[in-house]
């Protein structure tokens, strides 16, 4: 199965060039990128110079997904096919503002 980035990479690397765009398409796939579980309980806020900032519930979900960041690099960066992240920062949500359900 070809992954999106595969089917519309020239398109999408256009796109990563300009970072407040990329998130925007970052939000939309996050659950495709991450799964639903881990797209439910995160949300990427937004993309400086590599580094991509996600919001967390607590400080539970950031300790288990600091531990997850070489992973959760190499999956954005491959739906990218480039490396458009170098790093992950976390950041703590308000309740309910990365409830994506409303």
């Amino acid at each position: 199965m070809r992954t999106v980035g595969s089917l519309f990479l020239p398109w999408l690397q256009e796109i990563a060039r300009d970072e407040k765009v990329a998130v925007i398409f970052l939000r939309e796939f996050w659950p495709r990128i991450v799964g639903a579980p881990l797209a439910a309980a995160t949300d990427p806020l937004r993309l400086r110079g590599r580094i991509l900032e996600i919001g967390v519930p607590d400080s539970e979900w950031e300790g288990v997904l600091r531990g997850m960041t070489p992973a959760l690099i190499s999956k954005v960066n491959g739906f990218w096919n480039r490396s458009l992240v170098r790093s992950l920062d976390f950041r703590m949500l308000h309740p309910r503002s990365g409830d994506r359900s409303t």
